[in-house]
């Protein structure tokens, strides 16, 4: 995103001082100069040839740059000293790299990462009159000159990937490993090479990555759940867990690579990517709350226990049709989803059963999948279980015990609940990188 600069306008830091801006209200910086925006250095390496004439250069690479702007600061007699104060404070030293915005004639706004190395002025005659001949010090690490503007792409886990390539013959004839079908393209403008910022976002076992265009592979033996971030730094060649733990030690392949001017495609994989949802209440915490029961009143029982210490006891009010208890699971359309639990009532029961109730994202119910009741027989815990996709719709499911027919004056009680549905998130990797010129 740009801030909005004008043409030969400077700016460091988000909330720096705009420097050679078109206000001529004083205080402002008019630079006349600027140096360290050509060609960065080349490092240099130079050689004779022995016993005959000429020599070796090796500059394949470029150095750090240093970068000044000189000017006059304008301002009244009594705002030049706190002007001055401002501008030092916006060139102080820094630990990490910050952002120099500039804007040329006929280019999109473009930035420079640099360490500030101060700012410096005279007192001469002319700040009598409040002029001041000044010079802003910087230093670019990464010589590059990036397009202000953060490109972003988001590429979902594509499934098992291993290094090779598959050959898509009309009869069973395959050479190498299979590879991930989910990718796409990154496109780069600019004139150089720019490195990236490759972001895998869990669940997602041993992933892989995979630039097909230059044949790169980037592997890490590592496990993200939901919610773990692995951040792939391509210019520094780092690898770190939700921002504090270096894992680099765990990569298995360590192809690092930057993005070439063009078109790039990239693929992503591994051994698994999506996690399996499984909620399971033995009631052993004692805890009910997040239960909730209709057409009956819930406690925490040790009377009856399948198995531990504790089981839940549901017990009629009334006469309803049904009475129930219900535990919420986020759910997506199409999943496959599993219930079972035990169930124990002493007088036994002719129509003891489970449900999985689907609601829709409003809270709405839209259906339900139940088995349905059988008869119970006397203080005996037996088991009950239901499989079931989830409907066009569905975004959870409640599931639990159900008494149907009309069950006035029973009790039931219920443990060791398991509830079982396939893959909801899904590991992406994002693709940040800017592009980048010399």
């Amino acid at each position: 995103m740009t801030i909005g600069l004008s043409d030969y306008e400077f700016q460091l830091n988000d909330t720096g001082e705009v420097l050679n801006g078109p206000d001529i209200a004083t205080p402002f910086v008019d630079i006349v100069k600027v140096t360290g925006l050509d060609s960065a250095p080349y490092r240099e390496t130079l050689r004779d040839h022995e016993g005959q004439d000429g020599g070796f250069i090796d500059a394949e690479f470029e150095t750090g740059r240093d970068v000044i702007l000189e000017g006059t600061a304008f301002c009244d007699i009594t705002s030049v000293e706190p002007y001055l104060d401002n501008l030092k404070a916006n060139f102080a030293p820094v630990t990490e790299p910050i952002p120099l915005y500039f804007k040329s004639s006929g280019v999109a706004e473009r930035v420079i990462f640099v360490k500030p190395r101060g700012v410096k002025f005279e007192w001469e005659t002319a700040r009598r009159i409040g002029m001041t001949a000044i010079q802003f010090l910087m230093y670019a690490e990464d010589p590059r000159i990036y397009d202000n503007n953060l490109q972003s792409s988001v590429i979902t886990f594509g499934g098992l990937a291993t290094t090779g390539f598959g050959f898509p013959f009309g009869f069973n004839l395959s050479f190498g490993a299979t590879v991930p079908p989910n990718g796409t393209f990154i496109v780069v403008l600019g004139n150089r090479p720019t490195p990236g910022i490759l972001t895998i976002s869990g669940p997602v076992t041993d992933p892989v990555i995979i630039n097909d265009t230059d044949s790169k592979t980037l592997a890490i033996s590592i496990t993200l759940g939901v919610g773990d971030t692995l951040v792939l730094d391509m210019q520094n060649r780092t690898a770190i867990l939700n921002g504090v733990t270096n894992v680099r030690g765990s990569m298995t392949q360590a192809d690092w690579f930057l993005f070439n001017p063009g078109s790039t495609f990239i693929r992503f994989g591994g051994a698994s990517g999506t996690a399996v949802l499984t909620i399971t209440d033995d009631f052993e915490d004692g805890d009910l709350s997040d239960w909730t029961s209709t057409g009956a009143t819930a406690a925490i029982t040790t009377t009856q226990t399948h198995g531990g210490t504790y089981a839940g006891l549901l017990t009629v009010v009334g006469s309803p049709t049904l009475a129930f208890s219900r535990l919420t699971a986020p759910v997506n359309v199409g999943q496959s989803c599993s219930l079972s639990l035990w169930v124990r009532s002493t007088p036994g029961y002719s129509s003891v059963g489970c449900a999985i109730d689907w609601y829709d994202a409003a809270n709405v119910f839209l259906s339900s999948s139940t088995f349905a009741g059988t008869v119970l027989a006397a203080a005996t815990w037996e088991q009950r279980s239901v499989t079931a996709s989830a409907p066009a719709n569905a975004a959870f499911a409640k599931f639990g015990p159900t008494l149907s027919a009309t069950p006035t004056g029973q009790t039931l009680f219920w443990d060791d609940v398991v509830f079982i549905g396939a893959a909801s998130p899904t590991g992406t990797l994002t693709v940040s990188y800017r592009n980048a010129w010399r």
